[in-house]
């Protein structure tokens, strides 16, 4: 089916990234899944021809991955030149999915639905990233899924939820967070959501959605009215990243530690081209 020679197909960026600035329902997260969406279709013609030439290797991967059946990746963005992380290195992740990525920052669209963005180490989900939970159902340790769509930002470890983590859902927005283990909480958790009534200003060791006059949004922790702690941030501001403002080349995300309002301790960001993941101080990456 499709195009007579789909490998030649080039996928359509622009249609991609419209996705992303289009508002809708939901806030970003129905914007990242419509964009997946996009992606998804795309890339598809595209992807049938590469995994017909990668089909060993892929299941060579299918078999070694801890992964469930349902939770087999179909694939991953393929990385192009760009400078959205502001850095002189680019450490996404080559090519489509497979045991051999490591130290690498990259994206896996599952069979289940499910859309993970962040570390790679030794072909496993490690560090620092963010689970789009599109699989209804309840998690256990080879599956992750929730009762409605959802999101999952923090730590993970041996390819499940593993560390300090948020987990929300897309639309509500209701969240509960703490540590994870084997892609279940470790304890009960209690809703953690500020006060909507409230001024922003006035939110503190709680979970909020806060959007800026530049694009940007913020899910995570805040304290006295700032970005602390475990978040993730939508960027969507151009330009190049400074103290006073967090921009990219091309829409792109950062998941992980904040302080003083400003991205400060181990994190992620990714664009559609570039990634890198460590440390970062004052909203600029400082090495691994």
């Amino acid at each position: 089916q499709g195009a007579a020679n789909p490998c030649s197909t080039s996928i359509n960026w622009f249609a991609v990234s419209s996705a992303y600035l289009t508002p809708g329902p939901g806030g970003f997260f129905a914007e990242q899944a419509n964009a997946n969406r996009v992606l998804a279709r795309e890339r598809q013609e595209q992807v049938q021809c590469q995994l017909a030439v990668a089909q060993e290797r892929a299941i060579e991967a299918a078999q070694a991955s801890q992964e469930s059946a349902t939770e087999s990746p179909s694939g991953a963005v393929q990385p192009e030149s760009d400078t959205g992380a502001n850095v002189g290195v680019n450490m996404r992740c080559v090519g489509i999915y497979s045991r051999a990525w490591d130290n690498c920052v990259g994206t896996v669209h599952y069979i289940n639905g499910n859309v993970y963005d962040g570390e790679f180490h030794h072909g496993l989900r490690s560090g620092y990233g963010v689970l789009v939970i599109n699989a209804i159902g309840r998690s256990y340790a080879s599956n992750i899924m929730a009762r409605v769509p959802s999101i999952y930002i923090g730590e993970f470890g041996d390819n499940r939820m593993n560390g300090d983590g948020i987990i929300f859902e897309e639309q509500s927005h209701f969240a509960i967070e703490g540590t994870f283990v084997d892609n279940l909480p470790s304890a009960p958790h209690d809703e953690v959501n500020c006060d909507s009534n409230a001024s922003p200003a006035t939110w503190d060791e709680c979970f909020g959605v806060v959007r800026y006059p530049n694009g940007n949004v913020y899910f995570g922790q805040l304290k006295n009215g700032e970005r602390s702690g475990l978040g993730f941030i939508k960027i969507l501001a151009r330009g190049v990243t400074t103290a006073q403002n967090i921009a990219t080349t091309t829409p792109g995300f950062y998941v992980g530690q904040f302080r003083g309002g400003l991205m400060n301790g181990r994190g992620v960001m990714l664009t559609q081209a570039s990634g890198v993941f460590g440390r970062f101080v004052d909203n600029r990456f400082a090495g691994r």
